[in-house]
C-alpha cells in the first residue's frame, strides 16, 4: 500500500479552492428525485461539515472561501444559531459528529502545523476543550465516527505513514486517549461508515497509486480486530466492496442508508463532485451504482435524518428523497405443487411519487417475459416444467426506473392426485380383512 498521505489543511484548501462563491451552484438532481436547500452557508464562509444532536438542534462547521484561517462551530436549534467555537488562527478540519453527548470537530493546523487536533463541545453546555492532540508519534485524525453511541471509530495516520483504523470505547470525559490501531488500509484516510448489522465501510479519502475504493468488513471480523486487533487486523485484501468511477480519486462522506444502500460523496480535483448511490445485496455485494445528484466543484458530509439524504457543499446543506428501494418478501426458493396457487411478494421502500410494479418470469431457456399486473404481489398458478422458473419485479417511481428485485427460485412438486388418498384406504382395509381371514383359517 501507498505511504502517501494528504493532509487535512491540504484538502480543505482543495476543498475551498474549488468552491469559490462567485462559482457557486446549487446540488443538481440526475435522476427525478427534487433536490431542495435545507440551510445556506453563514455569510461569507464555507460550509464543511455538519450533524444533528437526538434533539433536534444541527451544528456547523465553517472555514474562509478565499484560503484564510479560520474555524467556526454553530448551533442552530431552529429558534437561533449561537456561536460554539471561533478561531482564526486554525485551518477547519474535515467532519464535525455527534457522538453521544459530546460534538466533536477537527481543525486543520495551521501554516506550520499539518496535524489535527480534535474538540469536544457538551451538548448539556460548556465550553468546547481540546479532547486530542497529536504529539509522540499519535496519528492525525481525519475523522471520528460512532457504530452505536458507545464507540468512537476514526481513520487517520501517523506523520505521513500509511492511513488505519483506529477504535476506543466512548469515555466518560469525552477526551480520546485509548485510541487503538485495528488496521491498516492505505492511501490518505476517509469516511466510514456502519450498516444495521455493525459491518464496517470504509473509503479512501485520496488514492493516489491505486483506484479509490470502499471496503467493508463484517461485524464479526471488527469485533475480532477489537478484541485482538494485533493478531486479526482489519486488511483491505479481499474487502473490496466497491471502486469509486476512474476519474475520482476519494470520498468525502459516507452513510449507510435504512434500506442498506451505501450512500457516497466522489470528489475530484477541478471536476463536479456526485452523490453515489451503491445498493447492497443479500450477501454484502455490490450489486449496482446509480449518481443521485452532481455538484460543480466539491460534495463533502452526508447524513440520513427524517427519511431524507442529507449533503453539504461549501454554499450550504440540500436535501433529496431516499432512494426507491425493493426488498423481498418471503423465501428466495418458494415452494409450490403443480397446479395450485402461490404468490411472490416484493416490498417497496424510500423512493417519491407512485410507484410502479413490473413482474418478470425467466424460463430455463433463459426466455425473459413480463407476467402479472402492477402490484407487490404475484399470484401464479404453477405447470409442469416451471420447476426452476425465476421470477423478478423491477420497479419505478417519479425519481428512478429499472429498480429490480432480488430473485424468486420457483420449486415445483408434482401434484398428487386426489384420488390416490381413497386408493390408499382401500388397500389398507383390504388387507386388513385379508388378515383376519387368514387368523380365522388358522
Amino acid at each position: 500500500m501507498s505511504a502517501f498521505r494528504l493532509s487535512v489543511p491540504a484538502l480543505f484548501l482543495l476543498c475551498v479552492f474549488s468552491c469559490l462563491p462567485a462559482f457557486a451552484l446549487p446540488v443538481q438532481s440526475e435522476t427525478g428525485y427534487p433536490v431542495t436547500e435545507l440551510l445556506p452557508a453563514p455569510d461569507g464562509e464555507s460550509l464543511v461539515s455538519f450533524d444533528w444532536d437526538e434533539a433536534g438542534s444541527l451544528y456547523l462547521m465553517t472555514g474562509d472561501p478565499f484560503w484564510g484561517l479560520l474555524l467556526k462551530v454553530y448551533r442552530d436549534s431552529g429558534a437561533g444559531r449561537t456561536v460554539l467555537f471561533n478561531s482564526d488562527q486554525v485551518f477547519p478540519g474535515a467532519r464535525a459528529t455527534v457522538i453521544g453527548p459530546y460534538l466533536y470537530f477537527n481543525d486543520g493546523g495551521d501554516y506550520f502545523r499539518w496535524d489535527a487536533d480534535y474538540y469536544c463541545a457538551p451538548l448539556a453546555g460548556g465550553e468546547p476543550f481540546l479532547a486530542y492532540t497529536v504529539s509522540g508519534g499519535s496519528p492525525s485524525l481525519w475523522g471520528v465516527d460512532t457504530r452505536d453511541g458507545t464507540q468512537f471509530f476514526a481513520a487517520g495516520a501517523e506523520g505521513y505513514g500509511p492511513s488505519a483504523i483506529y477504535h476506543m470505547p466512548l469515555s466518560g470525559s469525552g477526551v480520546l486517549d485509548g485510541l487503538v490501531r485495528i488496521g491498516v488500509v492505505g492511501e490518505s484516510s476517509g469516511p466510514i461508515a456502519f450498516d444495521a448489522a455493525g459491518g464496517l465501510y470504509y473509503a479512501h479519502g485520496y488514492a493516489a497509486s491505486i483506484p479509490a475504493t470502499i471496503y467493508r468488513w463484517t461485524a464479526e471480523e471488527v469485533a475480532a480486530a477489537i478484541a485482538n486487533p494485533m493478531l486479526a487486523p482489519l486488511t483491505p485484501d479481499g474487502r473490496e466492496f466497491a471502486t469509486l468511477p476512474a476519474h475520482f480519486t476519494g470520498a468525502a462522506g459516507m452513510v449507510v442508508d435504512a434500506s442498506g444502500n451505501v450512500l457516497v460523496t466522489a470528489n475530484v480535483w477541478g471536476e463536479p463532485a456526485a452523490l453515489l448511490l451503491y445498493r447492497v445485496g443479500e450477501d454484502g455485494e455490490n450489486t449496482g451504482m446509480t449518481t443521485l445528484a452532481s455538484h460543480a466543484s466539491r460534495l463533502e458530509t452526508l447524513r440520513v435524518r427524517d427519511g431524507k439524504i442529507h449533503v453539504n457543499s461549501a454554499e450550504g446543506i440540500y436535501s433529496l428523497p431516499m432512494p426507491l428501494t425493493v426488498k423481498r418478501n418471503g423465501p428466495a426458493a418458494p415452494q409450490a405443487v403443480v397446479g395450485e396457487p402461490v404468490t411472490l411478494a416484493v416490498r417497496a421502500l424510500g423512493g417519491a411519487g407512485t410507484v410502479n410494479y413490473r413482474w418478470h418470469k425467466v424460463t430455463a431457456d433463459k426466455a425473459d417475459t413480463v407476467v402479472g399486473g402492477n402490484s407487490p404481489l404475484l399470484t401464479i398458478t404453477p405447470k409442469h416444467g416451471d420447476n426452476g422458473a425465476v421470477y423478478y419485479c423491477v420497479l419505478s417511481d417519479n425519481g428512478l426506473s429499472g429498480v429490480e428485485s432480488p430473485r424468486f427460485t420457483l420449486t415445483v412438486r408434482p401434484a398428487v392426485p386426489v384420488s390416490a388418498p381413497w386408493a390408499l384406504l382401500a388397500m389398507a382395509l383390504l388387507l386388513m380383512l385379508a388378515a383376519r381371514f387368514r387368523l380365522r383359517r388358522v
